[in-house]
């Protein structure tokens, strides 16, 4: 994530893994210093604080500026800033700031890659075609190394509407909480496991309802696999016989172990 509040303008949020390869020099005049991800709360207070500056701005026009958001990258996180934006100006800001009407404020989407028409987004078996697709991928691939043989392996990344959201294969696995926990303990503020996981559960549509780890009504629906094949029985039995655990829920307290994954 790379954020910079423009003097006269502007909340210039820009997402997704593009970023990685165009360089951070190129972005060091525009976004000094934001070379990491930020957490979600340092995002809200650099909106916040576009609004205030709004609000003490008396020239509609410069006022109007102030109250334009640029999200650069259609990705997951491109929309759910959209989204979180518009949610905060027309619910939660309206109280807050009295003296202009946060309704007016716009969002800019801009994505590089087109609308995800295309059907093998939407056929769940598709995924496969996607992967190192001309148009909906950026056609990235890894540096050769000596564990694949000197082969340079294909690094889906998306190029469409949803990003790499649009291209995967629907399977729903969170991050290890231990990993949370690691950059929590780095330094990285508001990212350990316990201050993620509300959002996490925020985010969730679960189909079982909500608990401890899951959430119900979020944007996101997740349920278990549908399919039932003699096959997928077989090879849990034999990961169990192999001293493997079963489990039922990968996304809930523990990931270790084999059984059915959950699908979005």
């Amino acid at each position: 994530m790379i954020a910079r509040l423009l003097n006269g303008g502007p909340l210039v949020l820009a997402t997704g893994a593009r970023h990685a390869y165009f360089g951070h020099d190129e972005w060091e005049p525009f976004a000094p210093g934001l070379k990491t991800l930020e957490d979600a709360t340092t995002i809200r207070r650099r909106i916040l604080l576009a609004f205030e500056r709004a609000e003490r701005e008396t020239d509609s026009a410069r006022q109007q500026a102030l109250l334009t958001f640029v999200i650069i990258g259609g990705g997951a996180t491109g929309v759910e800033l959209a989204g979180t934006i518009a949610e905060l100006a027309h619910e939660n800001l309206r109280e807050d700031f009295r003296h202009i009407d946060t309704r007016t404020a716009r969002v800019v989407l801009i994505e590089a890659g087109g609308r995800d028409w295309n059907p093998l987004i939407h056929i769940p078996a598709g995924y496969m075609k996607l992967l190192d697709h001309p148009t909906l991928t950026w056609g990235f691939k890894a540096e050769a190394d000596p564990g694949t043989n000197g082969r340079a392996i294909n690094y889906p990344r998306g190029r469409v509407l949803g990003g790499s959201s649009s291209i995967n294969g629907m399977i729903y696995v969170r991050g290890q909480p231990e990993d949370f926990d690691h950059w929590g303990q780095l330094g990285n503020r508001g990212w350990s496991w316990d201050d993620v996981l509300p959002y996490f559960r925020k985010a969730e549509d679960q189909e079982h309802g909500a608990d401890e780890f899951h959430g119900k009504g979020g944007p996101l629906a997740v349920s278990d696999l549908r399919t039932d094949h003699p096959l997928h029985d077989a090879f849990v039995a034999g990961a169990q016989q192999a001293g493997y655990p079963y489990n039922a829920d990968f996304n809930g307290a523990e990931q270790d172990g084999v059984g059915p994954l959950q699908l979005t």
